[in-house]
């Protein structure tokens, strides 16, 4: 885990890979040297891509400094350990705002957390894919709100989490606005 081999993953560099990792490790970099991460000249040289334009941009920033601190190898699996059990926490806090039980919600979390589906997106080299942490906290805050127990500050880090959705993988703030519809529209009913 530490150590490796000149790959990440495996014996070959999964397709979105070391895109990931060069994001993490350009964000960091620019972050502790004044450097602007928005700019992208150094990305697809000597052409250039802004990383807004190409990549999910609150990911790199959570992951960033493992990427500073660590080999890129440890860095990449210390991330998707976070990533994995952030998820992880935000189902079982939805699924709790939802109704379950504890020992129900632990279950959905740990479920999540070891399905294809991530294990597919991180074999890849798509973190940001795995981040769903607040893409579950928003849900939890959409409940909330239409059980009439929200209060401003839940509409406040509804809003922020929603935001941080979309910050992390756009795709997923557009499934949110479709699932938060769905809610709405189930509540009006």
């Amino acid at each position: 885990w530490p150590e490796g081999n000149e790959h990440i993953i495996g014996d070959a560099a999964p397709m979105d890979l070391p895109g990931t990792a060069w994001l993490y490790w350009w964000v960091g970099h620019a972050l502790s040297h004044g450097l602007n991460p928005f700019e992208g000249s150094w990305n697809f040289h000597p052409v250039g891509v802004a990383p807004l334009a190409q990549y999910n941009l609150l990911d790199a920033l959570v992951a960033s400094p493992l990427f500073l601190w660590f080999s890129p190898v440890l860095a990449y699996n210390l991330t998707v350990v976070f990533f994995l059990v952030a998820s992880g926490c935000g189902l079982a806090l939805l699924c709790r705002t939802a109704g379950p039980s504890h020992s129900s919600a632990r279950i959905a979390g740990i479920a999540l957390m070891t399905s294809s589906f991530l294990s597919y997106e991180i074999s890849d080299g798509r973190l940001a894919q795995a981040l769903l942490a607040f893409w579950f906290v928003s849900l939890a805050g959409v409940f909330e709100i239409l059980k009439g127990r929200g209060t401003w500050m839940t509409v406040l880090w509804t809003g922020l989490t929603a935001a941080a959705t979309s910050l992390t993988y756009w795709y997923y703030g557009l499934f949110l606005g479709f699932a938060g519809l769905v809610l709405l529209a189930i509540h009006a009913r």
